[in-house]
């Protein structure tokens, strides 16, 4: 039994070490992604990595102060989502958009909803925020103006998708403590 025993701990022993040893080893690849670096470590004896493309953000969040950063917040979710579009997603992205809304805002969207006609073909557009300007910001008055750059990419049926690059201006109020959108162009 006492045999037995030293055998079984000491199959355990070498399991932990080969498990320890594997998870620090060099041999796995590892991709950490952040919105701004790409880090790529590569054993020499692998094919080399495939780098996945990031979009350099020449604006980041970070180099605003709190109130800035919560427009530009703001804005970028609200950019993306206003020109992203899906005929399958039944405007979707437009009743998520009544929570960064102000009222009259929030009624637009429910005019566009309601209005636009509904498609039997594919058409879908895909919009990213590039870059966002802020054009005036008044904390104490309650309102904003932004502008972000898009890059859109616009799919229609089965043929290729077109990219295509496209200004905003938004126009936001502080409602509260929270910005909220009022007028887009």
């Amino acid at each position: 039994m006492i045999i037995l025993a030293i055998i079984i701990l000491v199959i355990l022993g070498l399991a932990i070490a080969i498990y320890l040893n594997y998870k620090s080893s060099p041999i796995n690849n590892q991709v950490n992604l952040n919105q701004n670096t790409v880090q790529v470590n590569v054993n020499a004896h692998d094919k080399p990595a495939e780098i996945p493309k990031v979009v350099d953000n020449p604006n980041p969040v970070s180099q605003y102060n709190s109130v800035e950063s919560s427009v530009v917040s703001i804005a970028r979710n609200f950019a993306e989502r206003y020109a992203s579009f899906s005929s399958d997603s039944h405007f979707s992205n437009l009743q998520e958009l009544k929570i960064l809304s102000t009222p009259q805002m929030s009624s637009r969207l429910e005019q566009i909803i309601r209005t636009t006609p509904t498609s039997t073909a594919f058409y879908g557009v895909t919009a990213k925020v590039l870059k966002i300007d802020i054009d005036s910001l008044n904390d104490t008055s309650g309102v904003a103006k932004v502008t972000a750059n898009l890059q859109k990419q616009e799919t229609k049926g089965n043929q290729q998708p077109t990219v295509s690059y496209q200004n905003m201006s938004l126009d936001l109020v502080k409602s509260g403590n929270t910005w909220l959108v009022d007028q887009v162009k």
